[in-house]
Formats: structure tokens, C-alpha cells, sequence
């Protein structure tokens, strides 16, 4: 079983190398670009890799070290409200981990003192308050943007009607030839 779950996390790293770089265990904060860019995983395939992107999430979060829990919590809020509406779905199941997460304390740290474990806690109860609330939009999370209105010079496109060079949506209610090299004789 164990191996299985190695396995799969390997396997989940090597498709998505960011969410690696993303919880890294260092001091730098996760840069701004790979929210946006592990938020994207979670719609592809209607929302078939949320539930191995929550799995190797929460795996890195009981890993205990205070660094890496509070990307992964930082990581899993954005997603949460951010991502498609299966990531709530995946993280309800994985509720135990994030109560435990609530607990989380450990000595105080020369630059943080205790505020890095009361920040790690905040944001695991933020999660849990998001993911059992009952006003949360999540029909709008479903399915992907819609795609935009095709437009470009001279002429707008709809599943309606064409508009643009030679076509009017105006009903005439008689046709003219040439209109502009036509004068009618007197």
C-alpha cells in the first residue's frame, strides 16, 4: 500500500512538476504565477485531477514541518475557493487531516515565534469553515468560462445572427440595389 501511494505521487510530480515547486520546503514564498497555474489542473478534465491534486497535497501536510504545511494550507485555500467545484468535494473527505492541522504547534521560531503556527492554524480553520458552509457558490465552479464572442474588424459573431460587410440585422422592406452608386433619374 505503501508503495502504491509513492507511486502515485511520483507519478503525479512528474505530470505536474509546479505543484512540487510550489510546496517546496524553503523560506521563499510560493510565487504569485503558480496559483493561477495549479488552480488551471483543477479543470482539466472536468475536474478529474482534483482528487489526485488533493491527495498529494494532504500527504505533503502531514508530513509535519511547518513550512511546507503552510504552503500546502495557503496552496489548498486558493484552490478551494478558487478551483473547480470538485476540490471542495475531494477536501471534504480529507477532514480529519485538516482537524489535526488545528492542533498544530511546535516550538517558537527565532524570526516567526509563535505566529507562524497560529497562521498555520487560521488558515486550516478557514479551510474547514469554507468547505462545511452551506452559501458557497458552487454551481459557477462546474463548468468552465464560457468561451468568448468571437469579434473582429467590421463584423461580431453570435449563434444568431451575423453582422458586418453586406449583411444588416435592420429588415429593409424593400431591396436597392447599390444604394451608393445609384441616384434614380428625375
Amino acid at each position: 500500500m505503501a508503495w502504491q501511494t509513492l507511486y502515485e505521487e511520483v507519478e503525479f510530480l512528474t505530470l505536474h512538476p509546479e505543484v512540487g515547486l510550489a510546496i517546496s520546503d524553503t523560506n521563499t514564498p510560493v510565487p504569485g504565477y503558480l496559483f493561477g497555474e495549479i488552480n488551471a489542473i483543477t479543470y482539466v478534465d472536468y475536474g478529474n485531477n482534483c482528487k489526485p491534486l488533493v491527495n498529494f497535497l494532504i500527504s505533503r501536510l502531514e508530513a509535519n514541518t511547518p513550512l511546507v504545511s503552510a504552503k500546502v494550507l495557503k496552496l489548498l485555500l486558493y484552490l478551494v475557493t478558487n478551483g473547480h467545484a470538485e476540490m471542495v468535494e475531494e477536501v471534504k473527505f480529507h477532514e480529519v487531516a485538516l482537524k489535526e492541522a488545528l492542533g498544530f504547534y511546535g516550538p517558537p521560531d527565532d524570526l516567526h515565534g509563535k505566529t507562524f503556527y497560529e497562521n498555520i492554524r487560521k488558515m486550516a480553520k478557514e479551510i474547514l469553515e469554507y468547505v462545511f458552509s452551506e452559501d458557497k457558490r458552487t454551481q459557477e465552479n462546474i463548468l468552465p468560462p464560457a468561451p468568448s464572442e468571437l469579434t473582429g474588424y467590421g463584423s461580431s459573431a453570435s449563434s444568431k445572427n451575423l453582422q458586418g460587410f453586406g449583411f444588416s440585422v435592420k429588415t429593409q422592406s424593400k431591396l436597392t440595389l447599390f444604394p451608393f452608386f445609384y441616384k434614380p433619374l428625375k
